[in-house]
């Protein structure tokens, strides 16, 4: 639990009851395409490292260019889940069922708009009717096409996805603020069948190696060279300054939502953690995890006063 010193209008606001309280789940996407992608890039340069008998730090480095390295790949545009992703997905889905046997039911569900988020959040809560999109809840913007999205427009034409509020997402843009466009091929006409997009079921594509990531289904899109060194990057205290976004993103809900969850991403959560509830060191989501908090917000200020981990 955050046991800081609080501002004076913070002190207000928990002594005359101007808070709200809020059961919030986080998750994490299940696994995406590029997120195997590193894997396997890690895994052989730990190997050669091995073979060359380099020293632990030598190999780490390695390990973390190579990992990078792979993300420069064009087809990982908004990168989709692997059909590994798509199950643990299920699984948080269950966990989830198990959770409310102890916590209050998410009534609302906010969730990143980079098409893993939206998949998971899909599969995580098959009949909720009350998911809305937010750009604030997305990936660090690094400049790598995993991180890049679709207009709201291209992910309406989703059937999986054309339950879900976008209205925020078409007015909201992070990039934009880093003067870098929605997204990198936003004024272009894309020549994609979206039937290929829609396989958020059973049916998975599955590759040479059963990872379930056929990455040509991208055929269409304009394809990059690299990461543009030329666009804006959020660094990593940027990302930790916009988790604060989530607690008057709370408030503006209807007062009955005081259970709410969280389809965000591992940097997002690692910031939110380690920084706005003060968790130095927490460990790293785990793709598909679910961690259940208590929060207890000022109105007053809109601020984060309290939180409170109550399953891990």
């Amino acid at each position: 639990m955050i046991t800081t010193m609080k501002p004076l209008q913070d002190m207000i606001s928990l002594l005359t009851g101007e808070t709200r309280t809020y059961t919030l789940y986080l998750i994490r996407h299940g696994e995406a395409c590029h997120n195997i992608m590193e894997k396997q890039a890690a895994d052989r340069a730990m190997r050669d490292s091995a073979k060359q008998g380099l020293d632990d730090s030598e190999t780490k480095q390695r390990m973390e260019e190579a990992r990078k390295s792979v993300l420069d790949d064009p087809s990982l545009f908004d990168a989709p889940l692997s059909a590994r992703g798509k199950d643990e997905a299920r699984k948080a889905h269950d966990q989830l069922l198990e959770l409310q046997q102890k916590f209050p039911r998410p009534s609302l569900v906010f969730v990143s708009p980079l098409q893993r988020t939206l998949q998971t959040a899909n599969l995580a809560f098959p009949k909720c009717g009350n998911i809305h999109v937010r750009e604030q809840l997305r990936e660090r913007i690094t400049g790598y096409a995993c991180d890049s999205r679709h207009t709201a427009d291209f992910l309406m034409k989703r059937k999986s996805f054309q339950h879900f509020s976008m209205h925020k997402l078409r007015t909201d843009s992070i990039e934009r603020g880093l003067n870098m466009p929605i997204t990198m091929f936003e004024n272009l006409e894309l020549d994609v069948d979206i039937e290929d997009f829609e396989n958020d079921g059973d049916n998975d594509d599955v590759d040479e190696e059963g990872n379930g990531c056929i990455m040509d289904r991208a055929d269409g899109l304009p394809q990059l060279s690299s990461r543009s060194t030329d666009m804006g990057v959020e660094e990593k205290i940027m990302l930790r300054e916009r988790t604060k976004l989530l607690f008057p993103m709370l408030l503006d809900t209807p007062k009955e939502n005081s259970s709410i969850a969280v389809v965000t991403h591992k940097g997002y959560l690692r910031e939110l953690e380690r920084g706005q509830f003060g968790i130095e060191g927490s460990p790293l989501f785990g793709n598909g995890e679910v961690r259940v908090y208590e929060v207890k917000i000022s109105k007053r200020t809109r601020k984060l006063l309290k939180a409170k981990r109550l399953a891990f």
